[in-house]
């Protein structure tokens, strides 16, 4: 049966910092023991002369990603490696080229004061690359940036900060050759608008082409045989939360809680007063917990086990496990915040989780306060057994990274009630990325922000840690009046993980 309630929508975008993709292979070496060296990098192409004046004019807002209209490439690009997959959001294409000295011009259609760039260089942890940036307000005159050279470490976006520098086109130069299969996943320009407005990313999403029904169950419209899910309900009498099991959801378990929406949507309703999972949390939740093991109940649902997955960075383990690394996305909308409760829970729950053991490599929030028509994203990283590590994926600027943000005043960007957004989390290596889009997920990006768990010296890169995502509605709210709840509805939940 389904069951009605009004549906709020909500979305949010954010700050960027650095995103990531793409994989590679290496050819085989006579001892497969030995680490593969780290190519040379090319010459540093020599940077044009000095011309151009920059646009002049300062910024009233905070820095954000800009959308980027258009590329365009001063080279003969390889048969489907053209340069508009520079700037498509998508971190699975690629722009190369059979130049020595290739180079491309962002066109960012507005000036704008430029503090950093983004870049995911296509097989990054194979081959250091040296590039100039150049800088133009007419296309014509460009004038010299920097002279910058990526770690050849890795896959993900590396981030460049810059001295500010006012344009609106962006050039980039560097050595690539056809042989090296070299080249750019995606760029992005962080930066603000010398006038004070920003171009908005446009947003293509159709609920319609998701082809959800109304009227099954969710288990009908979703694959949620790799899911199980933390029921706020206690039927069994034992204190805590039931746990729906993977077998129940693929077969149409649906409650109160837990339906499908009118259009379609897999709602989840999370009460704030209601049983929990356990003596040791402090909140409710609705809430997908994910299980590998698709109702095979002769595997454990926990420990390193074919149920569960090992962080990128983890030793190598010998048993079947679930994978190594993995990447969620979803498409969703914010229904409603709680109203109500201490000031500092006002408006906050998770939405989307990496979970350990027992800490949790993140955590993804969304908060809108009651009083603000925006709201905004941000994650928590805790720390193995440890402190956590705040950051903002899409709002307003935030510097501080021990405490959770909680703005006052509305916020200057994010998503409100109603609106569509997805959300990635991508795990390799040992980065967690995660990037947040303005609709579905073939829109545009407008949101980045990781975290390098060997930077803050996380702790989870040891034996016998093992993972597992979780999705829904996870309240951070118990002060609030009694009737008070969050709710979300998911229009798209997808899962993978690579092979160990």
């Amino acid at each position: 049966m389904k069951f009605n309630r009004k549906l709020i929508f909500c979305l949010s975008i954010s700050t960027l910092v650095g995103c990531g993709g793409g994989s590679s292979s290496q050819a085989p070496t006579a001892n497969s023991n030995l680490p593969t060296p780290i190519p040379t990098p090319a010459p540093t192409p020599a940077p044009p002369t000095t011309v151009g004046t920059p646009p002049s004019g300062s910024c009233s807002t905070n820095s954000q990603l800009i959308y980027i209209l258009s590329v365009l490439s001063d080279n003969v690009t390889l048969e489907a490696s053209g340069a508009d997959n520079i700037a498509d959001h998508d971190l699975n294409t690629a722009w190369t080229s059979d130049e020595a000295n290739a180079s491309f011009t962002l066109d960012l259609s507005e000036n704008y004061k430029v503090d950093s760039i983004r870049i995911a260089w296509r097989n990054g942890e194979q081959t250091q690359h040296n590039f100039t940036l150049t800088g133009s307000a007419d296309n014509t005159g460009f004038y010299d940036i920097a002279t910058l050279q990526s770690t050849g470490s890795i896959n993900l976006p590396e981030v460049y900060d810059i001295d500010d520098t006012n344009l609106r086109y962006l050039k980039l130069e560097t050595n690539f050759t056809s042989a090296t299969n070299a080249g750019i996943s995606e760029v992005f320009v962080i930066g603000c608008p010398l006038d004070g407005t920003a171009v908005e990313a446009p947003s293509n999403f159709s609920l319609s082409a998701l082809n959800l029904n109304p009227d099954v169950p969710p288990g009908e419209n979703f694959d949620l045989l790799t899911w199980g899910l933390d029921n706020p309900q206690d039927n069994d009498n034992n204190g805590r939360s039931d746990r729906v099991s993977e077998r129940d959801l693929d077969n149409g378990f649906e409650n109160e809680f837990f339906y499908t929406g009118d259009d379609g949507g897999m709602v989840f309703n999370a009460p704030i007063y209601a049983p929990k999972t356990s003596t040791n949390t402090s909140y409710a939740r609705t809430e997908l917990r994910e299980m590998l093991r698709r109702g095979n109940t002769s595997i454990s649902t926990q420990g390193q086990n074919e149920n569960n997955w090992v962080l990128g960075y983890q030793p190598e383990v010998t048993q079947p496990i679930g994978g190594r690394g993995g990447h969620l996305s979803a498409t969703m909308a914010v229904n409603y915040v709680a109203r109500t409760g201490e000031n500092f829970q006002l408006g906050r729950f998770i939405i989307g989780q990496i979970h350990a053991g027992d800490d949790e490599p993140i955590r993804l929030y969304y908060r809108k306060r009651p009083e603000h028509k925006t709201g905004y994203i941000y994650f928590a990283h805790e720390i193995n057994g440890g402190d956590e590590i705040l950051k903002m994926v899409y709002g307003p600027e935030y510097g501080d990274f021990s405490n959770q943000p909680n703005f006052t005043s509305e916020p200057s960007v994010g998503f409100g009630l109603d609106e569509v957004f997805s959300y990635e989390i991508i795990q390799e290596g040992a980065r967690i990325d995660v990037l947040i889009r303005k609709g579905g997920l073939s829109d545009p990006i407008v949101g980045h922000q990781f975290i390098d768990m060997n930077e803050v010296n996380s702790g989870y890169d040891v034996q016998d840690e093992w993972m597992y995502f979780k999705a829904g509605a996870y309240t951070g709210n118990n002060s609030g009046n009694p009737d008070e709840y969050f709710q979300a509805t998911f229009y798209q939940l997808i899962n993978t993980h690579p092979a160990n």
